[in-house]
């Protein structure tokens, strides 16, 4: 917190409205050789906390038919996914404007290619490979899978955006109850 008092100084707070300002926090959960994942069934649970809602409402505000929420699928597993969720009025008590649960886990094929940062290829230099020879691209990102299967973990990461009238009472942490029903742990060597 004596960071963001540091950046605060530079406002006037006395004249300005603390509920229209916005700080994103975040916590980030990390095991070393490992690659953390949020289960998708675990989003009931981290929204009922975040929010302070009740189970309906984290049942309805984590539907897939909710307009506020969207799933982000990790390797098209539909029981593995992170999650974005603008909760409207169910954020008015805490302060929570937006949510945004995930993993870093493809942050090792995000590299800088031809000035685009993915994973991309031209049409024209997946057809001008000749039979047998194998496709500069897919060789790099070989390269990529091998060394994460080494070294790239990937960390859970939740973030929100709280207002600022409410932020330094805001995702001190979480207790163990809606991480443990949330959080998923692969070997590095078995998710890459």
């Amino acid at each position: 917190m004596d960071v963001l008092a540091d950046y605060l100084n530079i406002l006037s707070l006395n004249h300005i409205k603390k509920e229209d300002w916005h700080v994103d926090v975040a916590l980030e959960y990390i095991s070393d050789g490992g690659v953390m994942h949020w289960r998708t069934d675990g989003h009931l649970h981290l929204v009922q906390h975040m929010l302070g809602v009740n189970d309906n409402n984290a049942r309805r505000l984590t539907s897939t038919g909710s307009s506020c929420y969207s799933r982000d699928l990790a390797a098209q597993l539909e029981d593995v996914s992170g999650f974005r969720l603008t909760p409207k009025t169910a954020g008015v008590v805490t302060g929570v404007a937006y949510l945004n649960v995930y993993t870093t886990d493809k942050e090792p094929t995000y590299l800088a290619d031809s000035g685009k940062y993915s994973k991309f290829i031209t049409a024209a230099e997946a057809l001008k490979a000749e039979a047998g020879q194998p496709i500069p691209f897919f060789e790099r990102m070989a390269k990529v899978f091998r060394d994460a299967q080494r070294a790239g973990n990937g960390h859970a990461r939740i973030e929100a955006r709280v207002s600022l009238d409410r932020v330094a009472e805001y995702l001190r942490k979480l207790p163990n109850d809606p991480l443990c029903r949330s959080l998923l742990l692969f070997q590095r060597d078995i998710w890459w």
